[in-house]
């Protein structure tokens, strides 16, 4: 993505590449690339901080687990799957400041 403000980060196992914005973060977009996979074998898994990427058939076994710099909300996570690329777009979780009590 030339001329934007995107560190991209890239992982020789499976061709996952995930773009974080330098600046406020407010979405994490992961892009996968799993050539002759079912739609129906992966199996996608979020918490606060990390995403797992799993594939497991007679043929392939895909194991991947990225571990994401911003919170994020798996609950409001967004997924496709087309042509052999898979593309999740994670949002930043939305935290209500909290007070910190002074001793």
């Amino acid at each position: 993505m030339g001329g934007n403000a995107y560190s991209s980060f890239i992982s020789q196992l499976i061709g996952i590449s995930w773009k974080v914005p330098s600046g406020n973060v407010r979405e994490v977009r992961v892009i996968v690339e799993l050539p002759g996979v079912e739609k129906k074998d992966i199996r996608l898994y979020g918490t606060d901080n990390s995403l797992t990427i799993s594939v497991d058939t007679p043929q392939r076994k895909y194991y991947k687990e990225i571990q994401l710099l911003a919170g994020i909300d798996p609950k409001q996570a967004r997924s496709t799957y087309k042509n052999g690329v898979l593309e999740i777009t994670l949002p930043q979780k939305k935290e209500k400041p909290k007070a910190i009590t002074i001793e």
